[in-house]
């Protein structure tokens, strides 16, 4: 997955968060829940994300540009935290993939201390907040009707696969405790003073 399969990831993450609450005046049909999340289109209105080079070193600006409704939505302080988690994953890619440092001149080899920071973000932060956003689109897929067959095919996965996960969202214990918190923080109002949970 290359740096604009992240960033088109991350818009659809942040769509996902935008999708009408199940109270809403027009919530959106199974199959277009899945549609908006798996296959979020960039027709005019919708968010879109652009890029531009900049720098002689071949540098580009990567921008996603969020609808008034999406903004009201999510909160501007959560989405721009949930880009800064996207920035951190793309910054992890290129030094594993590099092996070195590549937002400083002097090219050093990667440290512990560098992979620390970015198992840190990603595991306290990204992959549980991705995590909740799937759950909760799951969850509202099956609230509004949507089959075990609808799901398998969004996830591309077997039936079974698709089964399992939904009834992950009934288990109780530790693990989906923590899991749970998240996702009721995908699927709660926002406002834009909300922060990352801890």
């Amino acid at each position: 997955m290359d740096a604009r399969a992240l960033l088109t990831a991350c818009a659809l993450l942040l769509t996902a968060l935008a999708l009408p609450a199940a109270d809403a005046p027009h919530p959106l049909s199974p199959l277009a829940l899945l549609y908006a999340v798996a296959y979020r289109g960039e027709s005019e209105g919708c968010m879109t994300l652009h890029t531009a080079t900049w720098g002689p070193g071949g540098g580009v600006d990567l921008t996603i540009r969020l609808t008034g409704a999406e903004v009201d939505a999510i909160g501007l302080t959560e989405a721009e935290g949930l880009v800064e988690h996207m920035d951190t994953a793309l910054w992890a890619l290129a030094i594993l993939r590099t092996g070195h440092s590549v937002r400083t001149e002097a090219q050093t080899e990667i440290t512990a201390d560098d992979l620390h920071i970015a198992i840190r973000e990603l595991h306290t932060h990204l992959v549980p907040m991705v995590g909740g956003i799937r759950d909760a689109a799951i969850r509202r897929h099956r609230e509004l009707g949507g089959t075990t067959g609808q799901l398998a095919a969004a996830m591309d996965s077997q039936r079974s696969s698709a089964q399992r996960r939904r009834e992950a969202l009934d288990e109780t214990g530790p693990r989906r405790i923590a899991a749970a918190r998240w996702e009721a923080w995908a699927s709660a109002k926002r406002s834009d003073d909300t922060t990352d949970q801890d």
